[in-house]
């Protein structure tokens, strides 16, 4: 949506000019609406997939090779910004 005060882009001004088009050759109003509701559920499982295969192919691995499995034997290791502090700080 366009808040008042900003400006509609080219692709914002093709896209209306479609569904005037589409409007004159006799779509009824609530298709153009059902179409963007078919398309923002599409959308929305596309980026849940995305996700979901991020996190299990790059996130997991990352993981598992920046922060081995600890032991209770071993102490861990401090990450950047967990290192102890100088006394002169």
């Amino acid at each position: 949506m366009v808040e008042q005060g900003e400006t509609l882009s080219e692709e914002d001004v093709q896209m209306l000019k479609g569904l005037k088009v589409a409007l004159a050759a006799g779509f009824p109003e609530e298709a153009p609406t059902q179409m963007l509701h078919v398309y923002s559920d599409a959308l929305e499982r596309v980026a849940e997939a995305e996700a979901r295969l991020f996190h299990l192919y790059v996130h997991g691995r990352l993981k598992s090779e920046v922060c081995p499995v600890r032991n209770s034997s071993t102490r861990p290791v401090p990450r950047r910004n967990d290192s102890p502090r100088s006394s002169s700080q």
